[in-house]
């Protein structure tokens, strides 16, 4: 049987305690900043707006690929009776774009679509979940 510095069997000690305490609180602490380490970054990650423009989208296909975001633009192009459309918006780039509401959509809209955005191989589009039409009446500039 092993004893401590005070002739005591080390499991009754209470110096022995303390040390196998202050082991489990520093490895507890370790293994928490461990984790927080590697979570955070892959947490930030995941943490991209909700509302990106077609620009970070088309930049980064891959990240957006199969998540749900909102995009405002004007349509410019219209294909299939209005079901397909390019949308383009501040950035000044068209995104296709799917409905499938049996709506149709027509050039010079104003909208606001919610939807799931897909990569598909460098022919990225977003399939709309909810078109929503608006209008901006005055600009925002300074100007």
């Amino acid at each position: 049987m092993q004893t401590c510095g005070h002739g005591r069997a080390t499991r009754w000690c209470s110096e022995s305690i303390r040390v196998e305490a202050v082991k489990r609180w520093a490895c507890t602490v370790l293994a928490v900043t461990l984790w927080l380490g590697l979570a955070v970054p892959v947490a930030a990650a995941e943490n991209k707006p909700d509302k990106p423009i077609v620009a970070q989208l088309i930049a980064d296909a891959g990240g957006y690929n199969g998540r749900s975001v909102t995009i405002y633009g004007l349509v410019i192009k219209v294909t299939g009776a209005g079901q397909e459309f390019l949308l383009q918006d501040v950035s000044q780039m068209p995104l296709k774009i799917m409905r499938t509401d049996g709506m149709p959509t027509s050039v010079n809209d104003q909208v606001l679509v919610e939807g799931v955005f897909f990569a598909n191989r460098g022919d990225p589009y977003l399939k709309a979940r909810k078109i929503t039409y608006t209008q901006v009446l005055g600009g925002g500039g300074c100007c």
